[in-house]
């Protein structure tokens, strides 16, 4: 995926300066609907025991103009730590650039966006990274990722525990192991825990959410207290269990990527096939 490079500092001084937020957009294609219900995981750049959840609702887009709002929450979904109204621009097919007002001052950000293809909707992935400016104190940065799920009837059911394989593109010869534990379906995504085992004791564990379509398509979203993770595959019936083969990456909360591949596991689904 292409960057869309709008540094924070310069929409900083423009929010602080009280302009308007104009940006140039692409006009070579059709604008993506982000309109939906996304939620995922934050961290705070300067604290990395800080990893939350974020849930957003965008509820209107007219063009490429957007409005919603997010509320940032523990890990338990009891205590906010802070909300946002926003208005964004979607620019182009890969970004989102947006203003907001917060509890305690304003925020600009900037997010990547993807989408996956399903057979009934597309699913999506935003990463954003936002500028809280507090009326008092010191600005703070905040890396998220976000996921939006299917819209599909019948989803490919993928709760259970899961144990498989990973290994590098980037790096050859770093492979290992992968276990997860994904619970039931919970307004069309699967929510979780993956462990990725390197072999060396340099375990990564993430809190993760996933979404699957009624193709068989696969989306995952992860967030460690260092990291976050994103994964693109398909799933299938494999030695009677259901088998997920899927392409992720792995970047810093300001976007950096570090790592790429494969990653490969089987899921010993529990209950009933979802209705």
């Amino acid at each position: 995926m292409s960057r869309r490079i709008v540094p924070l500092t310069f929409l900083a001084a423009l929010l602080l300066s009280g302009g308007l937020l104009a940006v140039r957009v692409m006009a070579d294609g059709l604008v993506p609907d982000v309109r939906g219900e996304w939620d995922g995981f934050f961290q705070m750049a300067d604290s990395e025991d800080q990893v939350g959840r974020m849930s957003t609702v965008i509820n209107l887009q007219d063009h490429r103009r957007i409005r919603g709002d997010a509320r940032l929450l523990d890990l338990d979904e009891q205590g906010v730590f802070n909300s946002i109204n926003f208005e964004a621009t979607v620019a182009g097919r890969e970004a989102v650039v947006g203003v907001g007002v917060t509890r305690t001052g304003q925020v600009v950000f900037q997010a990547n966006l993807e989408t996956f293809r399903g057979d009934r909707g597309d699913a999506g992935v935003l990463e954003p990274e936002f500028l809280f400016v507090p009326v008092r104190g010191h600005a703070s940065r905040v890396g998220a990722v976000l996921l939006r799920p299917f819209p599909a009837l019948n989803p490919t059911d993928i709760a259970g525990s899961g144990a498989g394989t990973f290994q590098s593109a980037l790096t050859p010869g770093l492979g290992g192991n992968v276990e997860l534990e994904i619970s039931g379906l919970d307004r069309g995504r699967f929510p979780g825990t993956l462990v990725i085992m390197t072999g060396t004791g340099l375990n990564r564990s993430f809190e993760l959410l996933a979404t699957t379509s009624d193709d068989g398509r696969y989306v995952m979203i992860g967030q460690d207290p260092a990291v976050r993770l994103v994964a693109d595959g398909v799933t299938f019936p494999r030695n009677e269990a259901t088998g997920v083969d899927a392409l992720y990456r792995i970047s810093r909360n300001d976007g950096r990527i570090v790592d790429y591949g494969a990653i490969n596991f089987n899921v010993e689904t529990i209950g009933e096939p979802i209705p």
